[in-house]
């Protein structure tokens, strides 16, 4: 127990390590020192929720119930090699190894706290903000202009703060960036750099042209959204740099090349989305619902949507004009798009959730909660047209869509059944392969 207000104990330094590696909030039934905490007493729903706060990032998302401490990014991810904090001089050198593997990956790691938070500690022994030193994998650019160069890029640029030394070398070096679908924003959709998202099906590498180059160059690439053997398959050389180097290698490279972004996915997916666009079909047409909800988001808004056949429309064809304005999870975890639109309320942002028919235990969980906070949020629920709740017609969703722009105010979840026409995802098929995300 603490015996004067000047002591430093354990619980301190923890809480005090936990904030220097951006952690925003616990969850779960017992606090942290220095930290804001919502209490959750389901082991489940605090686990959930810390997941979609580390997802959200950069900082990782903590769940706490005064013995495990789990430290998450990655929605439903498993440690397999939990640590202990057993000795109350070691809680840095615990921590810091977990939040760094966090931050620089879609990981979980859990800790088990077996050490009293309240026993006293060297006031010195406080921790400084972990520093990655990563080693630069000799990726330079060939000093000839004709060499085919592009990039490839992943969650890890956003996550460890490497999106404008990105911006930099790109521009430095005339390169096109390819994007998987957790680095959305990067680049907007727009940009002469933006060659597009991929990772979510078979295709994707080969039809962006990654086996004519001379190199690709990848940074912060995840596994659950860059299948190594697809890569590999398709790549003559390839080399990875350090996020955090991009921008010191930038004033090493001279743009002596021509800049060209184009490739045969792009063109395929907007022969497909840019119709569905503009698709008046009730059901809707994804590509329409999706650009709706694009439209209504207000500037700092975060859309959120479940894995699978939601995630794959809303992260194919959500035209970026914001970073990290659209976070589909590349791993399951049931009620996620939920649990991330209420992590978003806690924080202050306009939210709102997508997923599908019929809801799960998790996402009405995750409802109940926001209701009881007083932090709602729209949710689009996808369905097949036949629950007679639904919305009924392109006009009645898009009125729907708007609230998006009103979702920092709401105090209680405002759900909408959306018709969808999911034979469109025939199409997705046809134009890049088989759906290989959310595979692992």
């Amino acid at each position: 127990m603490r015996q004067d207000d000047d002591m430093t104990t354990v619980g301190d330094l923890l809480g005090a390590s936990l904030a220097a590696a951006g952690v925003r909030v616990t969850f779960g039934p017992v606090p942290l020192a220095g930290l804001p905490h919502e209490r959750v007493d389901d082991a489940d729903l605090a686990a959930l929720l810390a997941d979609a706060d580390g997802r959200i990032g950069p900082g990782p998302g903590v769940a706490f119930d005064g013995r495990h401490l789990r430290l998450s990014s990655r929605p439903g991810g498993e440690d397999h090699a939990p640590a202990t904090l057993d000795e109350a001089q070691r809680v840095a050198a615990t921590i810091e190894p977990a939040t760094r593997a966090v931050r620089n990956a879609a990981t979980t790691r859990m800790i088990e706290v077996s050490v009293d938070l309240g026993a006293a500690i060297n006031p010195r022994a406080r921790p400084s903000r972990p520093v990655d030193y990563l080693p630069f994998a000799g990726a330079v650019l060939p000093a000839h202009g004709d060499a085919r160069v592009a990039m490839l890029v992943g969650p890890g640029v956003v996550r460890r703060g490497g999106v404008e030394g990105l911006r930099a070398f790109a521009a430095a070096g005339q390169l096109p960036v390819a994007n998987t679908w957790g680095a959305k924003g990067v680049f907007t959709w727009d940009s002469p750099h933006h060659m597009g998202t991929c990772g979510l099906q078979a295709d994707d590498f080969a039809l962006l042209g990654f086996g004519d180059l001379d190199l690709l160059i990848t940074a912060g690439l995840d596994r659950d959204e860059a299948n190594e053997q697809l890569l590999d398959s398709v790549t003559r050389k390839r080399v990875d740099v350090a996020p955090e180097q991009l921008g010191d290698l930038a004033r090493l490279v001279a743009g002596n090349r021509h800049l060209d972004a184009a490739n045969a996915l792009y063109t395929r997916l907007a022969a497909v989305a840019q119709p569905g666009y503009a698709d008046d079909r009730f059901p809707m047409h994804p590509a329409r619902a999706v650009a709706q909800l694009a439209a209504a988001r207000p500037t700092g808004g975060i859309i959120a949507a479940d894995p699978g056949a939601v995630g794959l429309w809303v992260a194919r064809t959500f035209s970026t004009t914001e970073l990290a304005s659209v976070i589909v999870p590349a791993s399951t975890a049931p009620g996620i798009a939920a649990a991330v639109a209420f992590c978003a309320r806690r924080r202050g942002l306009p939210a709102a959730a997508v997923t599908r028919a019929p809801l799960d235990a998790a996402t009405e969980a995750v409802c109940a909660l926001a209701d009881a906070r007083g932090l709602g949020f729209p949710l689009f629920v996808w369905d097949d047209g036949r629950d007679p709740t639904g919305l009924t017609s392109i006009a009645a969703h898009e009125s729907a869509a708007a609230r998006v722009g009103a979702a920092a105010a709401m105090t209680a979840v405002e759900r909408f059944v959306v018709p969808i026409d999911w034979t469109c995802t025939d199409a997705l098929v046809t134009a890049a392969g088989s759906v290989v995300a959310w595979q692992s």
